[in-house]
C-alpha cells in the first residue's frame, strides 16, 4: 500500500516536470555514484537513486530532486531524514544542489510551487 502511494505520487511530480522539459533539461531517475573518504573506511562508495537529475541549462552542474511523497508517515520519514544525511555526507545539500519537496496526505504537492521552484533554479538565474 505504502509503495503505490509512493509511486503514485512520484508519478504526479514526474508529470509535473516533465512538463517543464522543454525549459531544463531533465533526466529520469537514475544511479548517483558517491566516493568518500570515510572516517573509518578509507574509501567507500554509496550508490543514491535520485527521484531527478537535472543539468542546469547554462551553467552545466547537475542538480538532484527528491520528492518525499509521504512524510506524515514516521517511518518514511525517517527513511527520508537518513537519505538526507546521508545525500549531505556527499557534498549534496538541500537548498544548494539539491532541490526537495514534500507532501502529506492533507497537503498535496502544490504545481505553482514545482513551477516557482524551476523558475528558481534553472529558468530566473
Amino acid at each position: 500500500m505504502i509503495h503505490e502511494e509512493i509511486s503514485k505520487e512520484h508519478q504526479k511530480l514526474q508529470i509535473k516536470i516533465s512538463n517543464l522539459e522543454k525549459q531544463i533539461q531533465s533526466l529520469p531517475k537514475g544511479k548517483l555514484f558517491c566516493t568518500t573518504n570515510g572516517k573509518y573506511h578509507k574509501w567507500y562508495h554509496t550508490t543514491l537513486f535520485p527521484d531527478f537529475t537535472i543539468r542546469h541549462p547554462k551553467s552545466g552542474e547537475f542538480y538532484y530532486w527528491e520528492h518525499f511523497g509521504l512524510i506524515d508517515d514516521p517511518g518514511y520519514r525517517k527513511n527520508a531524514m537518513l537519505k538526507l544525511q546521508l545525500y549531505a555526507s556527499h557534498g549534496i545539500f538541500p537548498t544548494i544542489n539539491l532541490i526537495t519537496t514534500y507532501e502529506t496526505k492533507h497537503t498535496p504537492l502544490n504545481p505553482e510551487y514545482v513551477n516557482l521552484l524551476v523558475s528558481h533554479y534553472f529558468i530566473n538565474v
